[in-house]
């Protein structure tokens, strides 16, 4: 038997018209759905709001998870790093300059995502972590534990990406200036 759970929104896209046909391009600072899944509950976020929504299995609501607001607006000079970013392996010239008016030709959010990052971890714990811009050397990741009703917060350098959190641990890949990547671990170690 089937049961659907629901149904959210997907990646924003962007049409962009190219002479007599469409491109598609993921605008900058796009929003999303993100959703995870535990053992006995559906985690689902719109990045574009501080919030979370936690469904059982059966699809019922329980719970909402809210944190602090870390709304921050979409600046020129955040959009033209970003799109810088996002086409890095471009030298500077005539193809990141197209790339540079393609992306400034779409219409922006006014604020960048609430947040790029959600894990649950093997207590269930629920990690967010805030939507890092190119430049931004740590990120504030949240980490909110719902049956206990508390929070606790990690800064981590932005250049490693959390993988998962496991007990004391939390698994990160790492990425070079080469963009080569590694998978690393390190001890979660927290105050008594």
């Amino acid at each position: 038997m089937i049961g659907i759970l629901g149904s959210w929104p997907g990646d924003e896209l962007y049409l962009l018209p190219e002479g007599e046909r469409l491109q598609v391009l993921v605008p900058p600072f796009a929003r999303h759905t993100v959703t995870r899944i535990a053992a006995t509950d559906l985690y689902t976020a719109d990045t574009d709001r501080n919030e979370m929504r936690v469904l059982s299995v059966t699809g019922q609501p329980h719970s909402i998870i809210r944190w602090r607001d870390t709304a921050r607006p979409a600046t020129a000079a955040a959009l033209d790093a970003t799109v810088r970013e996002r086409y890095r392996n471009l030298s500077d010239g005539p193809a990141l300059q197209q790339r540079l008016d393609e992306q400034k030709r779409m219409a922006i959010h006014e604020t960048i995502p609430a947040f790029s990052t959600i894990r649950i971890a093997s207590d269930q714990e629920v990690w967010i972590g805030d939507y890092a811009l190119p430049g931004d050397s740590l990120v504030m990741l949240t980490g909110v534990n719902v049956p206990e009703a508390t929070a606790e917060h990690l800064l981590m350098p932005a250049r490693l990406e959390p993988l998962a959190f496991c007990h004391s641990h939390v698994i990160v890949l790492m990425r070079d200036d080469a963009d080569r990547e590694r998978i690393a671990r390190y001890r979660l170690i927290r105050p008594d």
